[in-house]
């Protein structure tokens, strides 16, 4: 798993999740993505989403960072949460 923060135009704040797996789908519907311990339910994985084994997924700043629970990762320091 990797985050891209801070970033700079035309690039986006991304979120990258692995599915180490070599023989395993991984279901990763309906997890959650946040930037703070204190509140994890931040983005909603949508329902029916998953990753095939040895792939990955990416989620950008234009899903998680929108809504009432919106968060951007900074370049001074952070951490995401699934």
């Amino acid at each position: 798993n990797e985050i891209l923060a801070n970033s700079a135009a035309p690039q986006l704040d991304t979120i990258e999740i692995f599915n180490p797996s070599t023989t395993e789908t991984a279901d990763i519907s309906d997890w959650w993505l946040s930037d703070s311990l204190a509140n994890p339910q931040k983005y909603r994985i949508p329902a029916g989403t998953t990753i095939a084994p040895g792939g990955y997924i990416l989620f950008t700043e234009t899903q998680f960072n929108t809504g009432p629970a919106a968060f951007a990762l900074s370049g001074n320091g952070d951490e995401v949460l699934q």
